[in-house]
Formats: structure tokens, C-alpha cells, sequence
């Protein structure tokens, strides 16, 4: 998984190493400027939900990854995924992964505020331009790249990119959305993006504000090995379950849970900044099924 970061949930790409109401774009305009509708200021954020349905009194959810790989959740609707928002988190570079991403879903709230400062042409003729971000916030300048009602940003400072370096990527990325709105992206060389069950994701995050985050990685993973704090326990479908708690574990609120558990050795399941009534019920009542990687 990647590394806990404080933070709003929205952030979802942070900087490299450690470590979204829909809006209904005509499909024609997948291909022109990325240039925001609104500032932060003048709109809420809001983002992507994914579309769900009920079986059996759960929720049924859907999901696919910005790598391709796909899986449903079954869960309590008691736990309110169907109200929650998605993050992405992975990253790219050119030759190798080094550079994390931003993504937004209906405008580029936050990455671009300010710009454009430059145009590259992207895949397909498509213009990518180089926005800077909020004061105080996302000042460094992202390279803009739109996907239908997605939008990516590549950070250009740490390690800055070069001109050529911004061309590469610019005309290197690509990403199609699926039928269910989700993004899913592609790289030709010498563009290499986070491949399946890597450090630095691919990640999806259901959240909403600043706790109960559910994160799901895709990649191999061993129902015996989870991590061991010394409160490891078995639920009553025989999921073995880690809980820790971060901080100094003793605040009035039971705050800051976190649980990790494996789903049939192919994705990790991580509830992160979570109270300990959610964390609990998470890991009883919050299953995958339908689970296919990328290779």
C-alpha cells in the first residue's frame, strides 16, 4: 500500500516516493482545451461515484482500475459506499516510474488554476497544456491531459521535466473511460506506467472527507502474510483481518484505525483514517468478487 499521509481524501496523488455531482459533457468535447469551468472557489469539488445496485439487501459496485484490472464489492449499505467518492493513485515515467499523478473527474479543481502556460500536442492531436495550480496548494505546474470528463495532471517540478520531457508524456499517455465512466489508462514507450500490484499503485479510494477510507490494490497478494501488530483476527467467513491504531490510541473518538485484510490472493483491502465502529464493520461486512487482473 502506499504511505499514510493526513490529508484531505481528494488529494489522492501525493508527492512522488510516498508517498470526483457529474457534469454532462457533450462526447465532442473529449478533445478540446482542458480549460477549467470554475475555480475551487466558486464550485465544490464533488467527483466521481460510481454506479452501483442491490442485491440481497448489499450493495453491488463495480469497479475498474486505471490499469485495466476489475473487481465488485459486496457490501453493508450500512457502510455507505454507494455514497462515497473515488480516488485514484499511481504513477508513470518516462523509462521508469517515478512521477505520481492528480486526477479529477468533471473539472480540474485545484491542478489548474492558473494558465495555460504552455500547449504540447497530445495523442491524436489532442492539446495538453501546462496549467499552474491554487496558491499554497498545487503551485507546482501539472501537465493537463482530459480523458472525456477525466482529467490527469503530471506534476513538472521535483525533478523538473524538461520541454522534450513534457513532449514525450504529451504525446505518450493515453486513456479511455468505460461505458461506467471509470478511466482507465495506457502509455507507448518511452512512457512506462505503475504496473499491477507495484509500490506506487495502481490504487482505488472510496472515501469521503477526511476518514473512513476504503482502498483497494490490485496485485497478488497472501491471506496469511498480512501485517501483524498484534491484534490479528478472523472473521466470521474465515477472513483473517489485521487492525492497528495510529497516534496515541487513546482519543475519545477511537480514531485512526487501520485494517488490512487479503481477498483471495489477488487484492488488498485497506481501510485507512477510519473510527473503529467502520473499521469493525468493514472487515465483516465489506467483500470482493469477479476479481481480474491486469497482467
Amino acid at each position: 500500500m502506499r504511505c499514510r499521509v493526513a490529508g484531505a481524501l481528494f488529494v489522492a496523488v501525493l508527492a512522488s516516493g510516498c508517498g470526483d455531482a457529474r457534469l454532462d459533457h457533450a462526447r465532442d468535447q473529449a478533445s478540446s482545451s482542458p480549460t477549467p469551468v470554475a475555480t475551487e472557489k466558486e464550485r465544490e469539488y464533488v467527483g466521481f461515484r460510481p454506479q452501483f445496485s442491490m442485491e440481497g439487501g448489499n450493495v453491488v459496485m463495480p469497479l475498474t482500475f486505471v490499469d485495466g484490472s476489475v473487481a465488485t464489492v459486496v457490501a453493508d449499505p450500512d457502510l455507505g459506499l454507494q455514497d462515497m467518492t473515488v480516488s485514484i493513485y499511481t504513477a508513470g515515467g518516462l523509462g521508469g516510474v517515478d512521477r505520481t499523478m492528480n486526477f479529477r473527474y468533471g473539472e480540474p479543481a485545484g491542478f489548474a488554476h492558473e494558465g495555460p502556460l504552455e500547449t504540447y500536442e497530445g495523442y491524436n492531436g489532442r492539446p495538453v497544456e501546462v496549467w499552474k495550480g491554487t496558491p499554497g496548494d498545487w503551485e507546482c505546474p501539472n501537465l493537463v491531459f482530459r480523458f472525456e470528463d477525466w482529467y490527469v495532471g503530471v506534476r513538472t517540478c521535483q525533478r523538473e521535466l524538461s520541454t522534450h520531457e513534457k513532449e514525450l508524456w504529451a504525446r505518450s499517455l493515453r486513456g479511455d473511460v468505460t461505458k461506467e465512466e471509470f478511466l482507465v489508462l495506457s502509455a507507448e514507450p518511452p512512457l512506462t506506467l505503475q504496473e499491477t500490484g507495484g509500490h506506487d499503485g495502481p490504487e482505488l479510494i472510496l472515501g469521503m472527507d477526511r476518514a473512513n477510507w476504503v482502498e483497494f490494490e490490485p496485485g497478488k497478494c497472501d491471506p496469511g502474510k498480512i501485517p501483524d501488530e498484534g491484534d490479528v483476527r478472523t472473521t466470521s467467513d474465515g477472513t483473517r483481518v489485521s487492525f492497528s491504531q495510529l497516534g496515541n490510541g487513546d482519543n475519545s473518538f477511537d480514531y485512526d484505525w487501520l485494517v488490512t485484510w487479503c481477498e483471495d490472493g489477488l487484492m488488498t483491502v485497506q481501510i485507512d483514517h477510519a473510527y473503529k465502529q467502520f473499521a469493525e464493520a468493514a472487515a465483516e461486512g465489506l467483500r470482493l468478487r469477479d476479481v481480474v487482473l491486469t497482467e
